[in-house]
C-alpha cells in the first residue's frame, strides 16, 4: 500500500502511530535480511578461500574449514549487522520518499522525528544484540579459531585416518586407507610406508585395520592388520616379504598437541566482564591501559548501531532528489571514516594518551551530534536539507567519470 493514497483534499489524516511503525519495521525487514545476507556470504567466502589454500599448503584436514569458517562468523557478523542496518534503513526511506509516502506521513500529523523512532527503537534491539555479540561471543569464537588454526598449523597426526587421503603420522610413517568409518579408525584396503634415515624401509599393506590408543601408555597408538603383506628393504636393498593374518604394530606417532595457550592471553578474547575485572584490579597478562581501551571500543560499537537511524534518515531523504548511488558512496565514507576513527582514539586510549571519553564516546557524541542537527533541520524545513550540497557534488563527480569513461570508450585504437 502507498501512504501516499492516503491523503484527502483539505484534509489532515490521522494515522495510527503503531500501524505506521509496525508498517515501516516490516518495509525494513526484507532489505536488511537479504543485505545482511549477502555481506556474511561474501565475507566467508573470501575467508574460506584462503583456509582452504592454507589448510592445503599445511597437509590438514578439509574439515576444518567448516570449524573454523563457524568460529569466524560472530566476528563477520559483527562488521556486517551496522553496515546492513544503516545501508538498509537508507535505501527504504528514498523509495518511501520518491513514493511520495513521506509527504504522506507529514501531511497526517506526524513528524520526521516521529517517523525515525522505530528505526531508533530496532537500534536499541540491534545495540543490545550487538553488545552480546561483542562482548560474550566473539571473545570464545576469536579464541576457537585461533586454537583450530594453530592446530592445522603446529599439529601433527590427530590419530584418525580420513578414508581415500595420506596421512604423516611423523617418525617417517605414512597412512593410507581406501576406506574408513566417520572415526577414522576403522580402516579398509590399508596401506602403510615406514622409513627411516639410514634408507631401510617397510611397505605393509591389510586388508583391514582397527586404530586405538594404548590403554597402558598416553600419546600411543595400537594398529591391528588383517589379511595382509608386508616387504622390507634393508639398507643394502635385500628384500624379504612375509604375509599375515593378524599383525599388530604398537609404536609412538607423532600425534597432535590438543592444548592451546590459555585464553586471554590477547585483550580481544576476554569477555566484557573479564576486561572490567581486569581494568578495576591491574591484574592479568594484559596492560590495564589496553583492556580499557577494548572495554571502552566494545561499548561505542554497540551504542554506535543505535545512532545510526538518526544519520540514515536524513541521508535517504536527501537521496531521493539525487541518485541513490550518490547516497551510497556518501554512507560509505561517512561508516569507514567513523570506523577508522574509532580505531585510531581506541589506540590512543591503549596507549595511555587519552583516556575513553575523548578517545572512544566523544567520536560517538560528535556523530550523534551531527546527525542530530540534520534531522531536526529536515524536519523543521522538508523541502531543503543540509546534505545536497554533499550529494550534489558526489552526483556530479559520477557523472564526470561515467563521461570520462564513455570517451575512453569511444576513443579509437
Amino acid at each position: 500500500m502507498i501512504l501516499g493514497r492516503l491523503r484527502l483534499p483539505g484534509h489532515r489524516l490521522r494515522l495510527p502511530g503503531r500501524l505506521i511503525d509496525r508498517y515501516l519495521l516490516l518495509q525494513l525487514l526484507r532489505p536488511m535480511t537479504l543485505s545482511l545476507a549477502f555481506v556474511l556470504v561474501a565475507l566467508l567466502m573470501e575467508r574460506v578461500l584462503r583456509l582452504v589454500d592454507l589448510i592445503a599448503a599445511e597437509g590438514g584436514p578439509f574439515g576444518a574449514v567448516a570449524t573454523m569458517a563457524a568460529t569466524l562468523l560472530p566476528h563477520y557478523l559483527g562488521l556486517a549487522l551496522p553496515a546492513a542496518f544503516f545501508i538498509s534503513i537508507l535505501l527504504l526511506v528514498a523509495r518511501l520518499a520518491e513514493d511520495s509516502e513521506i509527504d504522506a506521513l507529514l501531511a497526517s500529523g506526524l513528524s520526521l522525528v516521529r517517523i525515525v523512532m522505530p528505526f531508533i527503537a530496532a537500534g536499541l534491539v540491534l545495540a543490545l544484540m550487538s553488545l552480546a555479540l561483542f562482548g560474550y561471543v566473539q571473545p570464545h569464537a576469536r579464541y576457537g579459531y585461533r586454537a583450530a588454526l594453530h592446530l592445522v598449523k603446529h599439529g601433527g597426526w590427530t590419530g584418525a585416518v580420513p578414508g581415500g587421503s595420506f596421512v604423516d603420522a611423523g617418525n617417517g610413517v605414512t597412512l593410507h586407507a581406501a576406506e574408513a568409518d566417520s572415526t577414522g579408525r576403522v580402516l579398509t584396503g590399508v596401506l602403510i610406508e615406514e622409513r627411516d634415515a639410514d634408507g631401510r624401509s617397510v611397505t605393509t599393506t591389510a586388508a583391514q585395520g582397527f586404530l586405538r590408543s594404548d590403554p597402558e601408555r598416553s600419546g600411543r597408538l595400537i594398529l591391528v592388520l588383517v589379511d595382509g603383506s608386508q616387504m622390507r628393504v634393508s639398507r643394502g636393498g635385500a628384500v624379504s616379504a612375509l604375509t599375515f593374518e593378524t599383525l599388530t604394530i604398537g609404536r609412538e606417532f607423532a600425534l597432535a598437541d590438543a592444548l592451546f595457550r590459555p585464553r586471554g592471553r590477547d585483550e580481544r578474547e576476554l569477555t566484557l566482564g573479564e576486561l572490567q575485572d581486569g581494568v578495576r584490579t591491574g591484574d592479568g597478562p594484559v596492560p590495564p591501559a589496553v583492556m580499557n581501551g577494548e572495554l571502552h571500543g566494545r561499548l561505542v560499537q554497540a551504542a554506535s548501531v543505535a545512532v545510526l537511524p538518526l544519520l540514515a534518515v536524513p541521508m535517504g531523504i536527501a537521496a531521493k532528489r539525487r541518485r541513490r548511488g550518490a547516497g551510497m558512496v556518501l554512507a560509505a565514507v561517512v561508516l569507514v571514516l567513523f570506523h577508522h576513527v574509532l580505531q585510531v582514539g581506541q589506540g590512543l586510549v591503549e596507549l595511555g594518551r587519552v583516556g575513553p571519553a575523548i578517545g572512544s564516546w566523544l567520536p560517538l557524541s560528535v556523530l550523534a551530534a551531527v546527525a542530530g542537527w540534520m534531522l531536526f533541520q529536515m524536519n523543521e524545513r522538508p523541502g531543503r536539507g543540509p546534505l545536497d550540497g554533499a550529494l550534489g557534488a558526489i552526483d556530479r563527480s559520477i557523472d564526470a567519470a561515467r563521461a570520462y569513461i564513455g570517451r575512453l570508450a569511444g576513443r579509437p585504437t
